[in-house]
């Protein structure tokens, strides 16, 4: 979410290759404070935006459904007025949604209740859900869906890394399934959710008229609001987190976590055989490297976890020192393949993984993938 705070990321940068000389000591103190003001940064982000009641939160990029379908092919904002004034004559307002990625700190937990189930049953199983939620006073904003499902709006945790903007059935059982869709990256592709009072149909594909038509015309389903607190669904604010949802309901939270692992290949679990020549060529020959922030997108790039965990790998090698290891990172600071985003983040994981470490000869696989 850094990027929406407007940080100065080459600004940033030019700060810390100024204390790239400095003794140890001096640079840990330097990347303390600079890490501590960027956290102040995202604390008072999440607080301004938490403390909003839901419509502000929700409202600012409304999306139109039509003609009872749960998305829209052309996702035409609200607040685009040259849009929203060309005439319509064949479709007819029926909704609205909001993509995930738009409502910074706000998770939705979707409880998909099996629609093969009778609706009496459905409405037990729901009704259970809602009964510890209402028994435990959880302040969460709560939907029924169309289909008798069950919507619960959050917070998301900070101190929590989610695995995305949309996690489908993260969890399953007999009666339902679970989604969680929270504003992770807002440069993801969009994941729209259905607002309450926003009316659906079925549809289904039609190979004759090769077009989707409902299932059942005359059958609509509408998605409401719920909770029994005198606080309008609109006007809610300062809602618990995702966290406490999970303990509430019984639901693993370790189950949305991102959890990215450092590369593992045939010498992983072997002792490090490798010396300080040997290693100083692997990390000469990463000029061609292009490293991410959150996920590589091939076999030939790769993200800070996995290269910082290899190179902590290397304080194992014989005559390796914290000295050599400041140098090591210094060069990969100034390889031109890192992202923007691994750029700004650059100190930050480093600090995060300063205890974690693997086998340092994943790099001698991006060497040679890279060298190619």
């Amino acid at each position: 979410m850094a990027d929406r705070l407007h940080l100065d990321y080459n600004k940033m940068l030019e700060e810390v290759k100024s204390h790239s000389n400095d003794s140890v000591e001096a640079h840990n103190i330097y990347i303390s404070c600079t890490f501590s003001g960027y956290l102040l940064a995202l604390t008072e982000d999440y607080e301004y935006y938490t403390s909003q009641e839901l419509t502000p939160r929700i409202s600012e990029k409304l999306i139109q459904l039509y003609d009872f379908k749960k998305f829209n092919d052309e996702i035409t904002p609200l607040d685009d007025d040259e849009e929203q004034e060309k005439p319509v004559k064949t479709r007819k307002i029926t909704g609205k949604a909001i993509n995930i990625a738009d409502c910074p700190y706000l998770a939705i937990v979707d409880i998909d209740i099996d629609k093969k189930l009778s609706e009496e049953e459905r409405n037990l199983i729901r009704n259970e859900l809602l009964e510890k939620i209402y028994q435990s006073e959880l302040n969460v904003a709560l939907v029924k869906t169309g289909h008798g499902g069950l919507h619960i709006y959050c917070n998301m945790d900070p101190l929590i890394l989610f695995a995305g903007n949309s996690m489908v059935k993260k969890i399953t059982t007999e009666k339902y399934d679970v989604d969680i869709f929270a504003c992770i990256d807002f440069n993801e592709s969009k994941r729209c959710v259905v607002l309450p009072d926003s009316r659906i149909k079925d549809f289904e594909y039609d190979t004759v008229n090769k077009r989707q038509q409902p299932k059942q015309p005359n059958q609509i389903f509408k998605y409401e609001k719920l909770g029994k607190n005198q606080i309008k669904f609109d006007k809610m604010k300062d809602l618990d987190v995702i966290s406490q949802v999970f303990e509430v309901l019984g639901f693993d939270i370790e189950l949305i976590k991102y959890h990215e692992q450092p590369e593992q290949d045939d010498k992983a679990s072997q002792d490090v055989n490798m010396t300080k020549y040997q290693a100083e060529i692997l990390i000469n020959g990463l000029n061609n490297l292009i490293i991410h922030n959150y996920a590589a997108k091939s076999e030939k790039e790769t993200t800070l976890f996995k290269l910082f965990s290899s190179i902590n790998g290397m304080k194992a090698i014989a005559d390796v020192d914290l000295q050599w290891i400041n140098e090591v990172y210094n060069k990969i600071s100034q390889i031109q393949g890192l992202t923007i985003k691994a750029r700004s983040n650059f100190d930050r994981t480093r600090i995060k993984l300063a205890e974690r470490s693997c086998t340092p000869h994943y790099i001698e696989k991006l060497v040679r993938l890279t060298n190619e």
